[in-house]
């Protein structure tokens, strides 16, 4: 009895140890997993190594001020100075490895294609200095930071070239994570190279391994991009799939990034108004503007103006685009006029000439002219042409009008963006008719015919490629179903198992309790044999737990403590009752049959023969 009592109490002990430290486990964030990490979190990850001196946890607090500039305010000029203070700050103390940091923080908070020219040379600077300092996990940092300069200034080969050093790094490091987000640069740089087949297995494998990993910041980067792929490639409802499943991902990460949230919808609004041939929810619109401007969010107000500036001006409705920037946004008309001049006049042309004034849209427009001539994006400045042209033909004026179609048209070229083409090609057909210019318009009908084949061909390409995706999407979808068919059957096999370990533990248990055998034989087994049981029900109701909880640890372990609550002491009760009828109360009666007589049994003397 005494060895069973110093056998049970030894267990209870253990019991006890074991219960502490799965509470700490599970409050411990070094072990917790499904949490949100922002991706300025993510990419501080691995360096903590520099936060020993006071100059690190200065550049940290830079690049934190960096992010709010650029991402909350959207004020680049703002975040592009501190940026450069911290590189300045770091250059000063000449550390390397104190530099290396300064020039990632300043490539990840800011708007790299606003000051690309300074940004391709940090990179550089940056992968240089990495392969002095001995930090691999910094290393790999400044190759992400390099291939997204890279990626900006469409150097897409560079930038796959410097994605696969990242990938034989992270793989190197055996860093599951820092694969997942290389796989995700080779994927754009892929996408960028039209390389489109390529980049979306990348993307799809990058999904993957986010969904293994539990990694938040990952998995919304990997939808958000998934969408936007399928978005360029117009297969709009699966653009919205992956972005409904981005917007899954920021709810169930607690606290719900609400900024996050909101530009989730802004993304699906550009969807929209692409798959909608311009349609947009006004309602949903206002719903961004108001908790833009609630929570001092600036860039998100700013992206949303200009979507529903350009769905206003495509849909020809310039009386509603006059009323909202003089009765609802006035702030912003005049904020055009100091940071985009260009614009400032252009969106003046449109309100004059809806006015009648149609002397004073003329002055504007010349002047918006002047401006927009110094604007690198080609596509954008063969648009304000075709409106130009659009503007001069409603006035009457054929010849200047032509002169600005073929503008439009030669800029189009330049981008070899065609639907431009032919639109300015059509317009210029249709003013040389009207003037009787019939030769100039044969050209020009030659024209726009060959023009058509070459979008109908692009059309056909692009449904071949939508093919060629819905065909890889199938046969991925169909290899994970398979998966998860084998998971789930090798699952069952195994709690098969483990029900039939149980009941053969109880039916052996019962039957010793039927025989003559010391009865610490029947507790010891009786003892694991409901631990077995007990920690079963356990394992199957932990799978229902996290589901219900969404990976909450407070919620785990306030649903986890009223389980045992209820579990342990009936688990105690129920073992003892019936351990106490086994031992006094035979269930199967074998009087005949005792152990104890087989083992004091003496072995018969050998007779001689």
């Amino acid at each position: 009895m005494k060895s069973v009592h110093f056998i049970s109490i030894r267990w209870q002990h253990a019991l006890t140890i074991i219960m502490i430290a799965f509470i700490f486990v599970l409050l411990n964030p070094a072990f917790s997993y499904g949490r949100p990490i922002s991706d300025l979190q993510t990419s501080k990850q691995g360096t903590n190594i520099h936060h020993e001196n006071s100059d690190s946890l200065k550049i940290e607090e830079l690049a934190e001020l960096m992010f709010y500039f650029y991402d909350n305010l959207g004020d680049k000029r703002l975040a592009d100075s501190t940026g450069q203070k911290a590189i300045e700050f770091a250059e000063a103390s000449y550390q390397p490895s104190l530099l290396l940091l300064a020039y990632i923080r300043y490539l990840e908070n800011n708007d790299i294609s606003a000051y690309l020219t300074k940004s391709l040379r940090f990179a550089q600077e940056a992968v240089t200095l990495s392969k002095i300092v001995n930090n691999p996990k910094l290393e790999w940092q400044a190759l992400k930071s390099a291939v997204m300069v890279n990626i900006a200034a469409y150097k897409y080969d560079k930038a796959l070239a410097i994605s696969y050093q990242a990938l034989a790094l992270a793989d190197a490091l055996q860093n599951d994570e820092y694969k997942a987000w290389s796989y995700l640069l080779i994927g754009q740089s892929l996408e960028g190279n039209n390389q489109k087949i390529e980049a979306f297995r990348n993307y799809l494998t990058t999904s993957s391994l986010a969904g293994k990993l539990q990694n938040a910041s990952l998995l919304k980067k990997c939808y958000s991009l998934l969408s936007g792929f399928y978005n360029n490639n117009k297969i709009y409802s699966k653009a919205i799939d992956y972005k409904l499943k981005e917007v899954d991902v920021i709810l169930q990460s607690l606290p719900v990034d609400s900024v996050g949230l909101m530009w989730a919808k802004y993304d699906l609004q550009v969807i929209d108004v692409n798959s909608n041939n311009n349609k947009l929810n006004t309602r949903s619109i206002q719903d961004i503007l108001d908790f833009a401007v609630r929570n001092n969010q600036p860039r998100l107000k700013n992206y949303e103006v200009a979507l529903y500036r350009s769905h206003l001006i495509a849909a020809d409705k310039i009386s509603q685009l006059t009323e909202f920037y003089t009765l609802q946004f006035p702030e912003e008309f005049a904020r055009l006029s100091i940071e985009y001049p260009s614009l400032y006049f252009r969106l003046k042309a449109y309100f004059n000439e809806d006015e009648g004034k149609d002397d004073s849209a003329l002055f504007y427009l010349n002047k918006a002219e002047q401006l927009i001539q110094s604007d690198p994006n080609k596509i954008l400045q063969s648009n304000f042409y075709q409106r130009f042209g659009q503007f001069l033909v409603r006035q009457g004026k054929q010849q200047p009008a032509i002169s600005k179609f073929l503008k439009s048209y030669e800029l189009a070229q330049q981008a070899s963006y065609f639907e431009y083409m032919l639109s300015a090609s059509k317009s210029i057909e249709i003013l040389y008719a009207g003037m009787g210019d019939y030769k100039n318009a044969f050209i020009f009908s030659g024209l726009n015919r060959a023009l058509t084949d070459s979008i109908s061909k692009l059309t056909q390409n692009d449904q071949l490629l939508a093919l060629e995706i819905d065909h890889e999407t199938k046969q991925l979808e169909r290899l994970s179903e398979l998966n998860q068919i084998e998971t789930h059957r090798r699952h069952n096999i195994q709690y098969m198992a483990i029900t039939i370990v149980i009941i053969a533990m109880f039916i052996l248990l019962i039957m010793l309790g039927s025989l003559t055998i010391p009865t610490w034989v029947i507790k010891v087994l009786g003892f694991f044999s409901f631990i077995l049981f007990f920690e079963f029900i356990i394992m199957i109701a932990d799978h229902k737990i996290y589901e219900v909880t969404h990976n909450e640890p407070w919620k785990i372990l306030l649903i986890k403590i009223g389980l045992i609550a209820i579990l342990l002491p009936f688990h105690h009760w129920i073992e003892k009752r019936v351990i106490h009828y086994l031992i006094n109360k035979k269930v199967i009666k074998i009087p005949t049959f005792s152990l104890q007589r087989i083992w004091n049994k003496e072995p018969k003397p050998k007779t001689e023969s």
